[in-house]
């Protein structure tokens, strides 16, 4: 792993990870360096669960990466500063997004993790579930727009992870 990439305490992130990463979109990457699946996911840190840092991601159930997850007890998160954007919309599928290849690298633990990174989460699967929406929320998904992102109003799955290791590439924000 580059030596650019520190550990540091998961609780940094209650204030900085928007600042760090502009929102809150992540790539999750769930398997080991020989069968893995990444995905552009929604995700948020959570303050604590039984004292313990956790991350919440959720995960549309068309993604291949869900198949993944249930199968796996670890997944990552990789935030990318604006600059590796692109690597978002390549996962992301987004049109006209580049094809170029982005290589992934495998932590300490086996984990999958992408070295263009800001930010890196290991985190081991504690909960997941199937999101139950308002009546309120369901006429929002069958708004034009929504049937876009959800076709078939299907719901995100949730998933909490507790972070194990919380590590930040911290070049270009020390000073020269």
């Amino acid at each position: 792993m580059s030596q650019l990439f520190k550990e540091i305490p998961a609780e940094f992130l209650r204030n900085y990870l928007d600042r760090l990463t502009g929102d809150n979109a992540a790539l999750l990457s769930v398997g080991n360096i020989n069968l893995y699946n990444s995905s552009v996911v929604s995700c948020r840190f959570a303050l604590e669960l039984t004292f313990k840092p956790i991350a919440v991601c959720f995960v549309r159930p068309q993604k291949h990466v869900l198949r993944f997850i249930d199968k796996n007890e670890y997944f990552t998160l990789c935030y990318f500063p604006q600059e590796h954007r692109d690597i978002l919309d390549y996962f992301g599928a987004k049109p006209g997004a580049s094809g170029k290849k982005f290589e992934p690298r495998e932590t300490a633990s086996g984990n999958i993790y992408y070295p263009q990174a800001r930010l890196l989460l290991e985190c081991r699967k504690v909960f997941n579930l199937e999101l139950i929406l308002s009546k309120e929320i369901q006429i929002l998904l069958s708004q034009e727009k929504a049937r876009e992102i959800y076709p078939g109003g299907e719901v995100p799955r949730m998933f909490l992870g507790e972070i194990e290791h919380c590590r930040m590439d911290l070049q270009g924000l020390l000073p020269s």
